[in-house]
């Protein structure tokens, strides 16, 4: 008797930080399990797109918008539209009948993970951030199993079905954490990212702090890897040439193995997946939360690699005084700083080694429920 071929839904919307570890949870158990089939749910946005296409996966889209901070006239509307992307997943999951859907956060994952919930089949979420988003906290009161990145998630959700298992980080960037860092090397490289969809912060506040490393000793000189989004991309380029400074510049970059390989320091907001990819990279950081984050967990998720010793902590509102610039002058022209930061004992965050996914695949494909 042949066994049945397992599916697997996942829905996953709109950014990065709930897209990535979606994208690796699947790879983990397409690893496990060759023959699986795996459906994405997201909303559709273009930053899904770019971060899914090359992975050729069954896709569908949801349109839905959050209610969170909605004033009062716009809600019956997102009411409305929010039914019928209830409408619409039920019925996607009365199509694809999955075994097991994962839900890791974002808008589109209520509708789908309560449908699939309904159907009878197994529901696993997963929350990145120490404080957990909505979303998750309303999915997470019939989730049959709820997986954390951080232990102090695990107030937030029914203890006999909770469990930390850190967030999923894919094998190459976990690969990046053998690599051997020379940080008196020249040029260093500084690595600049604002997110999927990038900063217009942190985009400013990087140009600023390097024209002003650019007048500083000339044996000190940098290389740039800058991921702007699409609205800045052209404006941010031209300013580093105009610099004479060495950038790589793109609105997005789909190989962040070797963008986390080649750097010596990086200036990030503080999105839980970034955390753990930094993590496990060994890539020393400063981190600028995001100070419209939901509950302002950015800051909690920026604290927790502080305390480790891997990255440093700039308010967004401390970029125009200098705190930037400051901060990465102090690292890059101190190399025993970085390099200190780069070894910081880690160890307590967990599932950064490809062991973890692994694990986490297991567990989910134990949770199949054939039919």
């Amino acid at each position: 008797m042949t066994a049945e071929r397992l599916t697997f839904l996942m829905a996953a919307g709109a950014t990065g930080g709930h897209v990535m570890p979606a994208v690796a949870i699947a790879r983990a158990i397409e690893a496990a399990k060759p023959d699986s089939r795996i459906v994405f749910v997201g909303t559709g946005r273009p930053a899904e797109a770019a971060i899914l296409d090359k992975y050729g996966w069954e896709r569908r889209v949801l349109e839905l918008r959050g209610l969170k901070g909605m004033g009062i006239g716009s809600a019956p509307g997102a009411l409305w539209q929010g039914l019928k992307a209830f409408k619409k997943a039920v019925d996607l999951v009365r199509e694809l009948r999955p075994h097991v859907g994962i839900a890791t956060g974002g808008y589109v994952a209520g509708p789908v993970g309560l449908a699939v919930r309904l159907s009878g089949s197994p529901l696993v979420i997963h929350e990145q951030n120490s404080l957990p988003g909505l979303t998750n906290r309303l999915l997470g009161l019939f989730a049959t199993r709820i997986l954390l990145a951080f232990p102090d998630a695990s107030k937030r959700f029914p203890a006999k079905r909770a469990m930390v298992v850190g967030n999923p980080v894919r094998p190459e960037i976990a690969a990046a954490g053998s690599l051997k860092r020379d940080y008196r090397e020249r040029p260093l490289t500084l690595v600049v990212l604002g997110g999927s969809q990038g900063s217009k912060r942190i985009n400013e506040g990087a140009l600023a702090l390097v024209k002003s490393l650019a007048k500083g000793p000339a044996e000190s000189p940098l290389r740039i890897i800058h991921q702007t989004g699409a609205q800045m991309e052209e404006q941010v380029r031209s300013a580093y040439k105009e610099m004479g400074i060495e950038a790589e510049v793109k609105s997005f970059f789909s190989d962040m193995d070797r963008v986390y390989k080649s750097g010596h320091l990086a200036i990030c907001r503080a999105g839980a997946l970034t955390i753990f990819e930094l993590a496990a990279a060994r890539l020393p950081a400063i981190l600028v939360p995001l100070p419209t984050a939901a509950d302002d967990h950015q800051s909690v998720n920026a604290k927790v690699a502080a305390d480790l010793g891997l990255a440093r902590i700039v308010k967004e509102s401390e970029i125009d005084s200098g705190a930037l610039a400051k901060a990465a002058a102090e690292l890059l022209e101190n190399p025993s700083k970085l390099e200190a930061m780069g070894q910081s004992d880690l160890s307590s965050l967990e599932g950064l080694k490809d062991e973890g996914s692994k694990d986490l695949a297991q567990l989910i494909i134990s949770l199949a429920r054939l039919k």
